[in-house]
Formats: C-alpha cells, structure tokens, sequence
C-alpha cells in the first residue's frame, strides 16, 4: 500500500515576508488610550463632557459621549486586528511580519480579496486581509476555529522559526482544491494537504520528482512513497470522481480528506 508523503509543516513566517482617537471628556477609552483632554462645542464654549450644552450645540470631541470600543493589539494598542478597527476604510490593521511580537498598525489596504495573489499586504490585500505565503488571508481570531468565509476553512496561528506563536498573527487557511494544477494562480504555487479539511496555497516545487528531504511537487501533484525507498509525483484525485486523464484513481492506506471528499493519486 502506497503512502503520502507530506511534509512537517510548520506554518512558520520568515522574517521579512510581507508588509508592512481618543474619547471625549478626558477619560480613558476601552483601549487604555488616553485623548488630549475637555473638547470644546461649536459654539465655542466647555461642555461637561460630550453631550450637549446649554447653548444648544453639540461638542467636536466624539458626539454624544461616544467611547470607542476598539479591542486594540497589544503591544502597539494601535488598533484592531480581528474584527479589525480604528484603521481608516481604506486602510488594514496589519501585523508586523518583521518583528514577529504581534505589534500592528494601519496601512494602506488595496483591492484583492481572499486568495488572490500578493507580495505584500500594503497596497494590495483589502482591508482586514494580510499577505501569506502569496496569497491574501483573512485574519481570524481563535486556532482551531472555522472561518466563516466560504473560501477558506480553519483559523491557524502562524509561528516564527522557532515555532513560537506569533501574537495576533492568526489567518484563515485558503479553501483550495488539491487536485487543481491552477487553483492557486499555477506557477509555483499549489494546493497543499495539511491535515483533514485543512488546505491551502503554498509555494511548491517544480519537477516531477520528490525525496524523504523535500516531497513538494509541481502544483495538483502530491508525493507517493511505495514504502521501501522510491519517492514518486503524481497527481491528486478524488476517489470517486474522473480527475485521472490517465490510469486510475488509487486510495492511501489512510486517505486525506478535504471538501467532502477522499484524495488519492492517479496511476
């Protein structure tokens, strides 16, 4: 029975990947963060505090006592990665892919959406999206949790190279097909099997071989071990379905499973 050799992913960001008000009254907000003190109205006057005064006129420092209510990032207490907040519209809550200690701040958001590929999060992801692995991916807020937009599937935590958790850094996985050879944009960029119901795009490799050391293969292949010695690519399919252009669709000893399906490989 042959088996599938994936690699131990780590889900590591190397360094260098991507990117990169207060309230009225004088109080503090939710987000610790103090303002510069009494606003005053239109009309020129001190109000007691954000509502309106006895000149009729409502103050300039927030709006009928309005508190932000941001849950903001620490370190940086900037602003909000997951929901994300206190960023201009046209702006993303972005974490700091250099640093790796989950500081944040606004940057300037572009136009693609989930899945669509990318170099940078500054300039191209839309807000609330953030470059990985080529790739914009929605923030999430809880490992292990199911994301709620319908090209993707769980919220993973990304870690740093040496496998601890990058705070705030928690994406959605892209719901990509493993047997699509351009899914993920082709090139070298493919669909790759983490665990059940757990894919995404990645950089693959670009031949037709594989080794115990590297089993990437060329985007919709997946690497076959026989269980002796000898590594083989070959493609994905779906048991049960005709993805095969030639052969059959052979099943693993334990199949991957992903959108419902069972995977196995053409031969």
């Amino acid at each position: 029975m042959k088996e599938l050799a994936v690699c131990a992913f780590a889900f590591a960001v190397v360094a260098s990947a991507c990117a990169t008000g207060g309230n009225p009254g004088g109080g503090e907000d939710a987000g610790n963060n103090k303002d510069s003190g009494i606003a005053k109205d239109s009309g020129g006057g001190n109000d007691s505090g954000g509502g309106n005064d006895s000149g009729g006129g409502k103050d300039s420092g927030g709006g009928d006592g309005a508190v932000d209510t941001c849950a903001k990032a620490a370190p940086s207490n900037v602003c909000g990665v997951f929901p994300q907040c206190d960023c201009a519209s046209n702006q993303t809550c972005e974490v700091n892919q250099t640093t790796l200690d989950g500081t944040s701040s606004c940057v300037a958001a572009g136009t693609k959406t989930t899945g669509q590929a990318c170099t940078a999060t500054t300039g191209q992801c839309a807000p609330g999206l953030t470059c990985i692995w080529g790739q914009c991916h929605p923030y999430c807020g809880t490992e292990g949790s199911l994301c709620t937009d319908p090209l993707t599937n769980s919220c993973i935590n990304l870690t740093d190279n040496s496998m601890n958790p990058i705070p705030n850094l928690l994406v959605c996985h892209i719901n990509c097909q493993l047997e699509s050879a351009t899914g993920c944009g082709g090139g070298s960029e493919g669909c790759i099997y983490f665990d059940v119901d757990q894919v995404d795009c990645y950089p693959t490799g670009t031949s037709t071989t594989c080794s115990a050391a590297s089993s990437l293969c060329k985007p919709g292949d997946v690497c076959v071990f026989d269980g002796t010695s000898k590594y083989t690519c070959a493609p994905w399919c779906r048991i049960g379905a005709s993805d095969c252009k030639s052969g059959t669709c052979m099943a693993f000893g334990t199949p991957p499973h992903d959108n419902g399906y069972d995977y196995g490989y053409c031969q």
